[in-house]
């Protein structure tokens, strides 16, 4: 219901900012903004999570994280290539760019940490600067040069690290997974520039009729008609979905426990306190170890994020 209407929208023959000329080459209006923006109403409606923001919450395996960007990196490139359904030069300029982009964010993200954390960028920002290039350039791939393409992931790289970091700590936005601060931002930011830099003079597809004016009035329309689309309906969803279900949110009792345990009584890792609770163990002073050391890597880890 927020998906497929907008992919009409843009993709199919007789949509609306289909014949209407707005551009979005492989879908950073029609997944990321929609998806991204989706996460940030579902997001606010259930609230935050306990602890937080004063608990810094990091991704439990950087090994992972990084096995993770790599297969969404080659995915990416996969899709944006074959976006066009052809084997043509369009197609090979959509793989390099989609490439360059993502290297680019990496370095920009990174960049900044290292100007910000004095010399000390994290793999985690260089994985969430390619996801936020990569996001960038998923409008813009098949419209834009090499060089088009390597602002909009440094670009994207900037306003991401913006929104997920800055942004998201002032608003109190628990967004965990950045799917509006990356995922949508870069979107939109990628919706943005296409039409700046797909201007044939500046590199971008040829035609002769282009205009960057025009281009940017429709690009900055679509993504504001998107983005309000996606808030109404998905707000809608997810209040008919909590009427349904007595809530959005679970108790106190299974968040604290974790939901895998809650409700799988399973877990992929048991570290500490977890222990102790699954198997009705109640040992006050492994309790209290247990916490120490959460607060005392929270505060180490602090910095990282731009909390210091």
């Amino acid at each position: 219901l927020v998906y497929c209407p907008v992919a009409h929208m843009l993709w199919a023959p007789g949509g609306w900012m289909n014949s209407w000329g707005v551009l979005d080459w492989a879908g950073g209006l029609v997944v990321g903004t929609t998806a991204g923006i989706a996460g940030l109403v579902a997001a606010v409606m259930v609230g935050p999570r306990r602890g937080y923001p004063d608990t810094v919450f990091r991704p439990h395996n950087m090994t992972l994280v990084v096995l993770g960007t790599g297969m969404l990196w080659t995915g990416w490139i996969g899709f944006e290539g074959g976006t066009g359904l052809k084997a043509d030069g369009v197609a090979s300029m959509a793989v390099f760019t989609t490439h360059v982009a993502g290297a680019f964010g990496a370095l920009g993200w990174t960049g900044i940490e290292w100007l910000l954390h004095h010399g000390r960028p994290s793999i985690l920002g260089f994985c969430a600067g390619a996801v936020a290039g990569l996001a960038g350039v998923t409008p813009a791939a098949g419209y834009v040069g090499v060089a088009g393409s390597a602002v909009i992931g440094v670009v994207s790289a900037f306003v991401c690290y913006v929104m997920a970091v800055f942004v998201k700590e002032r608003a109190g936005w628990d967004e965990s997974l950045d799917a509006f601060g990356v995922h949508a931002t870069g979107g939109m930011v990628g919706t943005i520039l296409v039409a700046i830099l797909g201007s044939p003079t500046l590199g971008g597809a040829p035609n002769d009729n282009y205009d960057i004016g025009i281009q940017l009035g429709k690009q900055l329309a679509g993504v504001a008609f998107v983005v309000a689309y996606s808030v109404i309906i998905s707000f809608l969803l997810l209040k008919a979905i909590g009427f349904c279900t007595g809530g959005l949110r679970v108790s106190a009792e299974a968040e604290a426990k974790g939901l895998d345990i809650a409700e799988l009584d399973d877990g992929a890792y048991l570290f500490g306190r977890q222990v102790w609770e699954q198997h009705g163990f109640v040992a006050d002073a492994a309790t209290t170890a247990a916490r120490l050391v959460d607060r005392v890597t929270a505060r180490e880890l602090r910095g990282s994020w731009g909390h210091d």
